[in-house]
C-alpha cells in the first residue's frame, strides 16, 4: 500500500543494512523484538554492532525520518529494550 503512496519500498533483515546505507534513506521502519534477558534478536546482532560503533559519526542519520516498532512481551523486565535502544542511537 506504501507503493501507491509513493513510497519505494524495501523489506530488509536488519543484519543486511549498514549505517550508511540508513544514512541514505528518507524513510525507515525498523521493527524489532527482544530476546532472552534484552538482547537483540540473532537477525540483527550485527546491526547493531554497527549501529552503536562509536566511529561512527554522532548525526549520521540525523537526516532520516524514521519509525521504531518493537515487539514483545511486557510482562518482561527488558520489554522492548532492543527498539528503545535502535530509537536512541537513530535519534
Amino acid at each position: 500500500e506504501m507503493k501507491s503512496y509513493g513510497f519505494g519500498v524495501s523489506i530488509k533483515e536488519c543484519d543486511d543494512v549498514e549505517p550508511s546505507q540508513l544514512a541514505q534513506m528518507d524513510h525507515v521502519i525498523v521493527i524489532i523484538s527482544t530476546a532472552g534477558q534484552g538482547e537483540f534478536p540473532s537477525n540483527a546482532l550485527e546491526f547493531w554492532d554497527n549501529l552503536k560503533d562509536p566511529s561512527l559519526e554522532e548525526d549520521l542519520l540525523k537526516n532520516v525520518k524514521y519509525s521504531v516498532f518493537g515487539l514483545g512481551d511486557s510482562s518482561y523486565c527488558f520489554f522492548c529494550k532492543a527498539a528503545r535502544e535502535v530509537d536512541e542511537r537513530m535519534s
